[in-house]
Parts: C-alpha cells; structure tokens; sequence
C-alpha cells in the first residue's frame, strides 16, 4: 500500500469535509457533503460493497496508489457518518439558540408595549441587532399567533414548514419549536 497516497488523498479528503463543517447553514454542509461522498463513492468503487479483499487484490496487481486512494476514502466515508449526525445536532442547537434570543425579544417587546409585534422584523435594531436566519431554510423564523401567545419555530433539517410540529407532537414533524406560553 502506498502509506503516502493514503495519506495524501485522506487529508485532501478531509479538508473538504471541514470546509463543509463551514458552510453557514445546514442545506450548504449537506449539499457539499454530497459532492464529498460522490468523490469517495467514485474513489473506493463502492460504498455498500467495498471490501478489503478489493485492496488486497489491487496491491498485488501492483495498484499501489489506487489501492491507497480507496482506503482513504473508505475511512472519510465513515467518519462521515459521525460528520452528519454531529453537523445536524449542532445545527438543531445553533438554531433552538437563534429562537430563544427572538423569544426573548418578544418577551421584552411585549413588556414594553402591552403586546406582541405583528412581525419579527419589528423586533430589529431596537431588541435584536438583527433577524438571523433559520439554518434550515435561510428564511426568516416563523411566527405564528396563537389565542395566548405564539409558536416560534424552524423548519428543521428536512426543510419542510411542519407548522411547528416537532418529534414529539402528533403527527410528529420536524420542526423546532418554541411555544409561549408552554403548554
């Protein structure tokens, strides 16, 4: 095995999953991850069907560095599995964070004028500097007026508006979601 084309095609591989890691929202992570596991797939041969026994038989063909580029892709295709998961929990924490400070700024608007604003972009410059995006969607939150209160919500990973639905509500969505006041 060429140890230095392992090496070589893994950290180039790896760059690429990090400048994923830094796209600003989730739908721009998974969409450059795409083309990172497309490169991997074409890489390894396969991703359900890959087998050691593919490596062995090409390092013994004297197939040296293609032998290396597909372990190197086998390995980042698998810690992608982990990338995916981790770059959707944080996206859910980032975006639960961006609701809560909306939250908040309704909370103090209504303090301060008796009741809620008919839109969030009210809220903007004198409660938030400015209305952050969902990073599911790219979209403003969503507000929704409720007879007691409102459900604040996102889109979620899957970048359908569920109407604030989440995984525990029934039918379950995936939206996320805060309800004030909570139920």
């Amino acid at each position: 095995l060429d140890w230095e084309e392992a090496l070589r095609t893994f950290n180039r591989l790896w760059d690429w999953v990090v400048a994923c890691a830094r796209q600003p929202d989730y739908p721009a992570q998974v969409k450059m991850l795409a083309q990172v596991r497309k490169e991997c797939v074409k890489l390894a041969g396969s991703e359900q069907h890959f087998r050691w026994d593919d490596v062995i038989h090409r390092i013994r063909a004297g197939q040296g560095k293609q032998a290396a580029q597909m372990t190197a892709a086998l390995v980042v295709l698998r810690a992608m599995e982990v990338i995916n998961r981790f770059l959707l929990a944080t996206g859910r924490m980032e975006e639960l964070s961006r609701l809560t400070k909306v939250s908040l700024a309704l909370a103090l608007f209504r303090a301060e004028k008796g009741q809620f604003p008919d839109r969030l972009e009210a809220l903007v410059p004198c409660y938030l500097p400015r209305l952050e995006p969902d990073l599911f969607s790219g979209q403003p939150p969503i507000c929704r007026r409720t007879p007691r209160g409102y459900v604040l919500y996102s889109v979620g990973a899957d970048g359908r508006d569920d109407g604030g639905r989440t995984h525990s509500d029934t039918p379950p969505g995936d939206d996320l979601a805060l309800v004030m006041p909570p139920q």
